[in-house]
Parts: C-alpha cells; structure tokens; sequence
C-alpha cells in the first residue's frame, strides 16, 4: 500500500544519489498563503505572501550521520 514506482529522469537521479551519499533528503516548500488581521472590528486588507524554505532532513534517525536536523529560516516576500 503507497508503493508507487517513481520514474526519474537523468538529473533527479542524479539529485537523489547526491542525497542518499550524504544522508541528508533536501525538500524546496513553496507556500502561498492569504492573510488577514483584526484588530477589534477593525480589519486589515489580505496579504498574499509567497514562502520559500529549503529543509534538510537527516535520512537516519540516528546522529552518526553527524547532521541532526535544525530549524530552517524561509524567505518571506510580501
């Protein structure tokens, strides 16, 4: 169940093995987000920020790895 095959082509492949050398998976999250404040009764217009973080999650649960995962800080562009 959830085993689907994955067909890569030459430079996700390439990605992929440069991630399982350094045991450390890379994910680009992009968010886009609508925004709005009150403050009482009174509201704010809508912000639509974009959001961008690159994560780097450890591929071991162990920390032989010598990465263990931190916070990311993502850029914001209002």
């Amino acid at each position: 169940m959830g085993q689907q095959l994955v067909l890569l082509d030459g430079g996700e492949r390439k990605d992929l093995n440069e991630d399982v050398n350094s045991q450390i998976y890379r994910i680009d999250a992009k968010l886009r987000l609508k925004i709005r404040f009150k403050f009482g009764l009174i509201k704010s217009w809508r912000f639509k920020p974009k959001i961008k973080c690159d994560l780097k999650v450890p591929l071991t649960s162990n920390s032989t790895s010598g990465f263990v995962f931190q916070p990311t800080k993502c850029d914001v562009d209002f």
